[in-house]
């Protein structure tokens, strides 16, 4: 098994414009950005309108005022659901396109990966991973673009107030700025650890419910009970540590808080002493009052700029998988693999002459070499046969000589990396995937049956009708007679593995 990858240093700008593509691309952001600036400015004039309204600054009537004030107020209550709506429904169509793209990548990936590849680390990918993605993600970016879209209107309507504000804002905002690169680089490598150490957990469940009867038998629950206790120790040393740094952070932005209310403060109290003539007491009591709400704004701003990086490190591990791993997928006109040496899955338009080809039966092997991945020794080395068409050949070997190497092959389950193995004088790259592997029949030396029904697992492409179903039953020895399984019965869900039924049916 490989060891997982983990990666290191900031999420790439790459992975945030693939994600963003992914949910209808940027042009439907400017949208949702557009709709966050309107409901921002609404929400800043709500404000400033009541400001003016108490002052009676601007010697209008009521009426006016009341009027104009219940346009901003139904104005308000229009944009604020329709930017969560956009934004919301551009983050489902990309948990859809990025759960899609996952399930494709890893439905046609290599054989080789699946060797390599624990299947809790897959199982971390489609749980906790597309977890993130579905739900916290989408709360991320929405928070970010409300509170950093609410900081700029405050530090605009503070500045128009009081214009010395700019000046205390540099620094605040360079301390700002530091704490949050620190706060960012813990978290996200936290969350990248505790992302990792999902994996091993996942493994561990799917080993023991595979052999929870061995177990058993042999009295070893202790032992995988220390293991699971062991491996989950190291995802909640993850999560405490993400805790104690997000308590580091706030305890430095609370102080950094006090200071900027105190500046905010202590200016509006000098520029109303010097300037008094010019001041407005109502935009200057409301610098106050956004001054205490700003330092908030920008503590969850500092926080969710950490949160959405974290998030995205989600987002990087399934783009990991979609990109990385090798696959078997469609192109080329019988073409075994295309430029960038990916396996080709079918061909175009596969003719009924190359059906009949296979279904011909000849097969040959010419100097067959095979490994079953890079860096391994050969398993097959040169090996050379002919079988005539409807011929029946035994392949008589012990265990591990590589008779089921050679099905894995011809199958091209495992691609060769030398000679060549001809169907009807064909080489067996000239077949697309699915039209070669549907032309073989496979007995597993051990019984499997998938989730699904018991129809659907003797005829899982539905293509049979019922009355070849049924005769299919008793011929492969499944039942002695069809009377002994009804129709419902055969409509009946089936356990993975077959768990619901005993081994002789």
């Amino acid at each position: 098994m490989t060891e997982e990858e983990k990666a290191t240093g900031a999420v790439p700008w790459s992975t945030y414009v693939a994600y963003l593509r992914s949910c209808g691309g940027l042009a439907a952001w400017g949208f949702v950005l557009a709709a966050f600036v309107t409901t921002e400015c609404v929400n800043a004039a709500n404000g400033v309108w009541l400001s003016l309204w108490s002052t009676d600054s601007m010697q209008k009537s009521a009426d006016v005022y009341l009027y104009v004030y219940l346009l901003i107020v139904l104005l308000g209550i229009f944009t604020s659901p329709l930017r969560c709506f956009l934004c919301c429904h551009l983050m489902r169509i990309g948990s859809r396109h990025v759960h899609r793209d996952l399930l494709e990548s890893v439905g046609i990936a290599r054989i080789t990966f699946f060797d390599t590849t624990p299947l809790g680390r897959v199982l971390n990918r489609f749980t906790k991973d597309m977890s993130i993605v579905d739900s916290t993600l989408n709360d991320s970016y929405l928070y970010l673009l409300q509170y950093f879209l609410s900081m700029c209107s405050t530090i605009t309507i503070m500045s128009v107030a009081q214009p010395l504000v700019l000046v205390a804002a540099v620094p605040c905002a360079f301390i700002y700025y530091k704490l949050m690169r620190v706060y960012n680089a813990s978290n996200r490598e936290t969350r990248r650890i505790k992302s990792v150490a999902h994996s091993p957990v996942f493994t561990l469940l799917e080993e023991s419910l595979q052999g929870q009867r061995a177990i058993a038998a042999y009295g070893k629950t202790h032992l995988v009970l220390q293991e699971a206790l062991k491996r989950l120790d190291v995802v909640y040393s993850a999560l405490y540590m993400q805790n104690v740094s997000n308590r580091w952070l706030g305890v430095r932005l609370e102080f950094v808080s006090c200071v900027i209310t105190s500046l905010v403060a202590l200016i509006g109290v000098v520029g109303k002493l010097k300037w008094a003539s010019t001041q407005k007491i109502g935009l200057v009591s409301l610098s106050l009052t956004m001054a205490m709400t700003l330092t908030e704004t920008l503590n969850w701003l500092v926080r969710q700029v950490a949160t959405v990086e974290a998030n995205m490190n989600s987002v990087e591990r399934i783009l990991y998988y979609t990109r990385e791993v090798a696959r078997e997928r469609k192109g080329g006109q019988g073409m075994a693999a295309d430029a960038d040496g990916a396996v080709v899955v079918e061909c175009a338009s596969p003719t009924r002459s190359a059906r009949d080809a296979v279904r011909a039966g000849s097969l040959v092997f010419e100097d067959v070499q095979m490994r079953y991945r890079e860096g391994l020794p050969l398993v097959l080395r040169g090996v050379s046969f002919r079988i005539a068409a409807r011929e029946k050949v035994g392949v008589v070997g012990r265990t591990g000589s590589g008779k089921s190497t050679l099905l894995l092959t011809f199958m091209r389950m495992v691609e060769v990396c030398g000679g060549a193995i001809r169907v009807n004088g064909r080489e067996i790259g000239a077949y697309g995937l699915r039209e070669l592997r549907r032309q073989f029949s496979m007995i597993p030396q051990d019984p499997v049956l998938f989730d699904g029904t018991v129809r659907l697992n003797v005829d899982p492409f539905l293509e049979a009708s019922s009355a070849e179903v049924w005769a299919a039953l008793p011929a492969s020895c499944v039942l002695h007679t069809p009377t002994r399984l009804s129709h419902a019965e055969s409509l009946v869900d089936v356990s993975e593995r077959g768990r619901r039924g005993a081994k002789g049916k």
